[in-house]
């Protein structure tokens, strides 16, 4: 799920508006993300649009702070589908070695960039309008400062139908086809912002538990076992895979058993929320828009720009489900739990003010949720299966997109 939201929000976003011009556009400067954040930086005064471009590049340049991170460290499958780790890059012959505190400077560096997002999009005063030519979009994946193969929007693209980058030549081919132009206005500021928040959180909520701590004990323990055996694992029975996929079961479960930083979890349970007020303003203002402007997100009346047909009624049945994550947020719906009847359940709140290390066993069995646990209204997800159907079973595809 999370696959679409990264290549959806590339799509959208990867642009700077055209200082000077008298019609804002799409105008990626040919050296990249940070190239283009410091023209904007040093500029003596910034427009709206200037401002919403800023918020815009450092956005992209916190997910391109990720990839570029993994592709050092050849952490270049999608094994874990969450942010800054989903989506599989194109492999690194000559990789580092991945050290136990890749995980914490990935997320932090995505805070940051983030933050300094919101800074951009706080100082907006009025309305913004950018026109943004997608085949402009390119993330420098390698950090080599130039646009290579794999790096545009259209290579990225392919990647959500193609595993770990086994056809050239459909990314040449894709690299190649024609994109659509899509115009920003001052919902999609919001819009924008939003995602900030749900980046913002998610990061905080990984850096709670300490992953380079956890990663430390696993790693130093492999290489006890390796120097004990001679080598890596020679069973017949294990394949390279399994022990790769058995070093991250155990180094998550290792990351989860640990007692959670409780400012972290505060900090991410305030971004969640702040993320669902900006999805509300997000729209409002796209419920009152009459134009028909090659839109993003459109309403009812309107018609997207890009290739991605939504039915009506599709913007409604998303916030009737924005509402009821809210109140889970808040901790008026509560979580349900299996061995639980349908009047009491998980308070979510309660967790990320008073945290605790998840014990999986004890979460499936209960007795470790026990704190957590009081009588009220239980979530049923029934607008969630709303949406699901007016989406005509593509949640999936649409929930992330939509914010």
């Amino acid at each position: 799920m999370y696959r679409f939201l990264i290549t959806a929000c590339t799509s959208l976003m990867l642009t700077t508006a055209a200082w000077g011009d008298a019609t804002p556009s799409a105008k990626l400067s040919p050296n990249g993300l940070e190239a283009t954040i410091n023209v904007l930086e040093y500029l003596p005064t910034r427009s709206n649009d200037e401002h919403f471009t800023l918020g815009v590049a450092n956005f992209l340049r916190g997910i391109e702070s990720a990839f570029q991170h993994r592709y050092r460290t050849g952490m270049v499958d999608d094994t874990l589908d969450i942010p800054s780790l989903a989506l599989p890059l194109p492999p690194n012959p000559n990789a580092d070695p991945f050290t136990p505190d890749t995980i914490e400077r990935i997320f932090g560096d995505v805070d940051s960039h983030m933050t300094k997002a919101r800074a951009a999009l706080d100082q907006i005063s009025g309305d913004v309008a950018l026109n943004l030519d997608l085949a402009e979009l390119w993330l420098d994946i390698d950090a080599n400062g130039t646009r290579n193969l794999g790096e545009g929007l259209g290579e990225l693209g392919v990647l959500l139908a193609l595993p770990a980058w086994e056809s050239e030549a459909a990314i040449e081919q894709l690299a190649d086809s024609p994109l659509a132009v899509v115009r920003l206005d001052t919902a999609d500021v919001h819009w924008l912002s939003a995602y900030t928040h749900l980046m913002s959180g998610t990061a905080n909520l990984a850096l709670a538990f300490d992953p380079t701590t956890a990663l430390t004990d696993v790693m130093t323990g492999d290489a006890r076992l390796n120097d004990l055996r001679g080598g890596p694992a020679v069973a017949q029975f294990v394949t390279r895979d399994d022990a790769n996929t058995l070093f991250i079961i155990s180094s998550l479960i290792a990351t989860l058993e640990q007692q959670p930083d409780v400012s972290r979890t505060r900090a991410a349970h305030a971004h969640l929320l702040e993320m669902m007020r900006d999805s509300e303003t997000f729209w409002r203002l796209v419920e009152a828009e009459t134009d028909n402007l090659n839109e993003w997100v459109p309403n009812d009346r309107q018609t997207a720009a890009l290739p991605l047909e939504m039915p009506k009624g599709t913007g409604a049945a998303w916030q009737a489900v924005l509402k009821d994550t809210t109140s889970l947020l808040e901790g008026d719906l509560l979580v349900p739990h299996w061995l639980m009847n349908d009047t009491a359940g998980i308070n979510l709140k309660s967790w990320t003010i008073d945290p605790e290390p998840i014990d999986i066993i004890g979460y499936i069995q209960g007795h470790a949720l026990a704190k957590y646990m009081e009588q009220g209204s239980v979530a049923d997800f029934q607008t969630l299966s709303d949406f699901n159907r007016v989406t005509g079973n593509a949640a999936g595809l649409f929930m992330l997109f939509l914010n």
